[in-house]
Formats: C-alpha cells, sequence, structure tokens
C-alpha cells in the first residue's frame, strides 16, 4: 500500500461561531471562538483506556481527494459531516435530506473548511466562512447572537 501525505487546514470559523474576547484566570484580555455544539452537530463522545474515562467533542469530517489538481493546485477538500450519531438519531426524512448536498439545510451542516494538496504544491484560500459576527464579542456584556 503506497502512502501519499496531504496538507491543508481547517477553518473552524467556517463553522457557526463567534469570536469572544474574554478574562484569563490572570485578568488578561484574551481572544476566542465558541462553537456552539448542538448548532453545528459536533458529537460527545466518551471511551474508557487504562488512565480512566476519557471525554472528547468530535468534529466529523468528509475528505474529498480529486485525481487530478483544480485550476488552484487544489486536490481535494474537507467538509464537515454530518456524523454518525446525528444521522442515526434522524427521521428518515432527515437521512434522505442529509444525503442531497445541493439541500440548503444540509450545505448549512456541511461548510468547505478548507482545501488539501498534495505535500510539493502550492494552494489559495477559500472563503466560505459562516461565522455570525465578524465584530469581536465582549462575552461578558453581550448575548450571544445565536
Amino acid at each position: 500500500m503506497s502512502q501519499r501525505t496531504l496538507n491543508g487546514t481547517i477553518a473552524l470559523d467556517r463553522l457557526i461561531s463567534v469570536m469572544m474576547k474574554k478574562k484569563n484566570k490572570a485578568g488578561e484580555i484574551i481572544e476566542g471562538i465558541f462553537i456552539p455544539l448542538e448548532l453545528n452537530k459536533l458529537e460527545k463522545v466518551s471511551y474508557e483506556t487504562q488512565s480512566g474515562t476519557v471525554n472528547e467533542i468530535q468534529l466529523p469530517i468528509r475528505v474529498i481527494v480529486k485525481d487530478t489538481s483544480d485550476a488552484k493546485g487544489q486536490d481535494g477538500f474537507i467538509t464537515k459531516a454530518i456524523g454518525s450519531k446525528t444521522y442515526k438519531a434522524a427521521t428518515s426524512a432527515e437521512q434522505e435530506a442529509f444525503k442531497d448536498y445541493n439541500n440548503e439545510a444540509t450545505k448549512k451542516l456541511t461548510p468547505i473548511l478548507g482545501n488539501i494538496k498534495d505535500f510539493s504544491g502550492g494552494g489559495a484560500k477559500a472563503n466560505n466562512t459562516q461565522v455570525v459576527s465578524d465584530d469581536v464579542v465582549d462575552a461578558d456584556n453581550d448575548d450571544l447572537p445565536f
């Protein structure tokens, strides 16, 4: 089996999110991103290890790899996927809608998060953001915009 190395990035701000400023324990203002779990259909997973229970928040993704590079040198892209837990919990009608990537609700839940390219290639950055607000929100003064 041969191995290919693909490089890329994932733009977390393409999920439904908001930039925030918050004080840390030392009282310093730090900037961060708030990503609501339910709105983005992120999956909470727990499993046992020798060290104890591990709890994770997982971002299900789909990676599409093309046989040839596109005009910008990209060899594929990464999208957010619906995820097994969300799919299994959905009704039959919702499951059918999830399979239609032209469906507006499915598009909203499966944004393109980034491009991938072969290790030796170049690339461009897509601009397909779903950030609710470009403004940084002071978490102590404002309600979330969603």
